[in-house]
C-alpha cells in the first residue's frame, strides 16, 4: 500500500504535538497561593504497604510487629447508665511463639486493656489465651486467623483506650492506643 509523503508528516506532527502537551502539563514546579501540593510517590506507596497506618486511619486499633493485630470497640446499651464495650481483634498467629505440646502446637497470648479517663481511676481488664493447633502449617498461616473478644462495662464519657497484646513464650508484645468515646 502506497502512503503519501503528508499522512506521515501529519501523523509526525500529531505525535510531537501529543509529546509537548504531556510534557507542558508537568509545570515548573511552582504552585500559586493557597494551592494543595501532591504528596510524592514514595510517600503515597510507604503509605499504601502500612497497612497498620491504613487500619488506624480508618479508625481501628492496630499494632504492628512484632505482635501485629486489628481490633475495633462496639457499644450497647448496658444497666442503668452503663455502656457495655465489645472488643473485636484479630492477630496474625505466625507471629506467636509455638511449641509442642504431645501431638499439637500450642501458643499462648495475653491481651490487656487499659481505660483512663480523666478524674477517675483507670479499668483493666487481662486475659490469658491458648492457641491450639494440629500441624505445623497452622502455625505459619499469613492471615490474621487468631480472633478475640472481651466485653467490659464503662460509664459514657471520653477515655484514652491501651490496648497491649503480649507473647510470653517469646516476650514480645505490640501495643495500640485510641480515645474512645464511649456513649
Amino acid at each position: 500500500m502506497f502512503r503519501r509523503p503528508d499522512a506521515r508528516l501529519k501523523l509526525f506532527g500529531f505525535g510531537a504535538l501529543l509529546v509537548l502537551a504531556l510534557a507542558s502539563c508537568g509545570g515548573s514546579g511552582a504552585t500559586s497561593p493557597g494551592a494543595v501540593e501532591p504528596t510524592g510517590t514514595r510517600e503515597t506507596l510507604s503509605e499504601l504497604f502500612n497497612l497498620t497506618g491504613l487500619y488506624q486511619r480508618i479508625g481501628r486499633l492496630a499494632a504492628g510487629p512484632p505482635l501485629p493485630f486489628v481490633g475495633q470497640v462496639a457499644y450497647l446499651a448496658g444497666r442503668g447508665d452503663s455502656t457495655i464495650g465489645l472488643l473485636a481483634m484479630s492477630l496474625d498467629n505466625r507471629a506467636l511463639s509455638f511449641s509442642r505440646e504431645g501431638r499439637d502446637f500450642q501458643a499462648r497470648y495475653r491481651v490487656e486493656m487499659l481505660f483512663q479517663r480523666d478524674g477517675s481511676l483507670p479499668i483493666r481488664y487481662a486475659r490469658d489465651e491458648t492457641v491450639n493447633v494440629a500441624n505445623y502449617q497452622e502455625t505459619q498461616r499469613s492471615d490474621e486467623s487468631v480472633v478475640f473478644q472481651q466485653a467490659f462495662l464503662l460509664q459514657p464519657g471520653t477515655y484514652l483506650a491501651t490496648i497491649t497484646v503480649r507473647d510470653p513464650g517469646s516476650g514480645s508484645f505490640s501495643q495500640a492506643q485510641q480515645e474512645l468515646t464511649v456513649p
